[in-house]
């Protein structure tokens, strides 16, 4: 399995172990099936609470980004991770 970092902490993990998202028309999105032909990076399960504390998403945008992005973005994880 290929080893992938984390854009929070900077441990590497296998790329199963970690969320992929993307960032797809100026938005940043979880993908899914990890498969997505955009810019992509990897965050792990445990760092998703500080996202918005180490600013990943203004880092990978580069502009600043709004508390309701970092929000969505959660939301939809989580979502993802309970449907497995």
């Amino acid at each position: 399995m290929p080893v992938r970092m984390c854009m929070v902490c900077r441990k590497r993990r296998e790329k199963n172990e970690l969320i992929r998202a993307v960032t797809k028309d100026n938005e940043v999105i979880a993908d899914k099936s990890g498969k997505l032909q955009c810019r992509g990076f990897y965050l792990c399960p445990e760092c998703l609470g500080e996202i918005q504390k180490k600013r990943v998403f203004e880092r990978v945008l580069k502009h600043s980004v709004s508390p309701e992005v970092y929000k969505r973005f959660t939301d939809e994880v989580k979502g993802i991770e309970q449907q497995s």
